[in-house]
């Protein structure tokens, strides 16, 4: 004898779509589920067999037919869903790690296995292992954070006799760190957990989404910006992946103008290094363009610099050049998180104290101390500025280069700040220096100008160099206030 049992949720039921077939001298009564979804579970002789949308029941006559029908419609009426009653996340993990094991689909066993830990977002860990047609056990590890999941995404889908409950990040983004035969692979946005019964898998995730508004958490509140940098100086740590070796590092200075050093270096299998190191001020970034993105098999938090000025400084091999992004790289989705936190709270709050001049003098002594002798790409750079008759708006300013070749330079410009527009200073950068530039009014030629003691044509523009973006910073803003105080 086999025995046929189905299994129906009476809410499924579309009761539109129930009614009475007569067949020959066969009597049924005739009903199928909302959108034709498989929501039947249906065992023959005590095996699963594959899920189906409609049923028939059999009567013995039409009265026994139509009162099965009119108990169908009262009870579907009166049918209500009732969730299980989760008062803690504990409770609601305890329920999910209970609910998902072993399943058999297709006679293919596949073991499943989801371990939570308490607090910091609740970190999950998922793991699968099936065996293919050769024997190898196939495993894979998912690692990932309540808090990540999208309630709303949520959903079941059923083929054949296997239930997949899906889970996706916020905004598909790729969180989830995945792991195949012991091997990291890149970073997914989604995962399917296996079931074989439909009222089991929606409990489940009537659970998931308990623990993941229960998991949510506000983003860390740095309570000063020696606390946000002591965070970032101890996270980056590096990581291998693979066959390369990833070394990370990020210095954080506490004191005016809050400079900050981040390092990333790769060695790979052949121990070939490649190292980057980006230098900036949090005063630069914009708080608004912090985003985590997935580059493959890590995160990166990326930024990019108010109006996109190229203001971060990075050095490869010794050379150097301005961009307006940051990349810093993390192994890990709350971490990533964190980092975002810290470099936006000091975007905000780590600001360089404007520097108060008094007095035309002391800011032209400012200048007169700051610019100074450097190398650049090719060439060694001597300035001088100096005040004529000590007169703070009267200013002859020298610049002495010799090239790789031995090749030397002097210019000297002479000017008058009184000529010069106080809203045309400006500071750039160019390859791996800034300029600082002034133009005079109307720009008009009044700077004069030698190139080895011999006079050349008056100019409009004045320019000097520099290698730090906040030194060149001030050094623009004390030319402008001598400007504005000269006029």
């Amino acid at each position: 004898m086999i025995e046929d049992l189905y299994n129906i949720n009476l809410l499924d039921v579309n009761k539109t779509k129930i009614q009475l077939k007569i067949v020959g001298v066969s009597l049924t009564v005739y009903l199928e589920t909302k959108g034709t979804e498989n929501l039947i579970r249906q065992t023959k002789s005590g095996q699963l067999q594959n899920y189906i949308n409609k049923l028939e029941i059999y009567a013995d006559d039409i009265d026994q037919a139509r009162n099965i029908i009119a108990a169908l419609n009262t009870s579907i009426e009166k049918s209500k869903l009732i969730n299980p009653d989760f008062k803690t996340v504990q409770e609601a993990t305890e329920f999910i790690e209970h609910n998902t094991g072993e399943i058999t689909p297709a006679n293919k066993k596949i073991n499943q296995k989801i371990d939570f830990k308490v607090g910091n977002a609740h970190g999950v860990t998922f793991t699968n292992e099936e065996m293919d047609s050769k024997g190898n056990v196939l495993k894979n590890m998912y690692e990932f954070y309540l808090s990540d999941i999208n309630p709303t995404s949520l959903q079941f889908a059923i083929s054949g006799k296997k239930i997949a409950l899906e889970l996706k990040t916020q905004n598909k983004t790729n969180l989830i760190k995945y792991t195949k035969q012991a091997e990291l692979q890149n970073f997914v946005s989604e995962i399917e957990i296996l079931n074989d019964d439909i009222e089991i898998t929606r409990e489940l995730i009537y659970a998931y989404n308990f623990a993941i508004k229960e998991s949510i958490t506000a983003p860390i509140k740095w309570e000063s910006i020696s606390a946000a940098n002591e965070f970032l100086n101890s996270t980056f740590k590096g990581d291998r992946i693979g066959t390369d070796q990833y070394k990370l590092a990020f210095e954080a200075d506490n004191s005016d103008p809050y400079q900050c050093k981040y390092k990333k270096s790769i060695t790979d299998s052949k121990g070939v290094e490649t190292a980057e190191q980006c230098l900036f001020y949090p005063f630069t970034i914009d708080p608004e363009q912090i985003k985590i993105e997935s580059a493959g098999k890590y995160l990166i938090v990326s930024s990019f610099t108010k109006s996109k000025s190229y203001y971060i400084k990075k050095t490869k091999k010794e050379l150097s050049h301005f961009d307006n992004d940051l990349e810093m790289i993390s192994f890990d989705a709350k971490q990533a998180k964190d980092i975002a936190s810290a470099i936006k709270y000091l975007s905000i709050n780590a600001l360089p104290k404007q520097k108060d001049w008094n007095s035309k003098a002391a800011a032209m002594n400012y200048v007169a101390q700051t610019i100074g002798n450097f190398s650049s790409i090719g060439k060694e750079i001597k300035q001088k500025l100096e005040l004529v008759d000590n007169d703070p708006s009267k200013v002859s300013y020298k610049v002495f280069t010799v090239d790789n070749n031995g090749k030397s330079l002097e210019e000297i410009y002479e000017f008058s700040l009184t000529d010069m527009n106080r809203l045309m200073v400006e500071f750039k950068t160019q390859g791996e220096n800034v300029i600082i530039s002034m133009t005079c009014k109307n720009r008009n030629k009044f700077v004069k100008v030698y190139k080895n003691g011999e006079q050349q044509v008056y100019c409009s523009v004045v320019e000097i160099t520099e290698k730090d973006i906040n030194t060149a910073k001030n050094i623009a803003d004390a030319l402008r206030y001598t400007i504005i105080k000269c006029e």
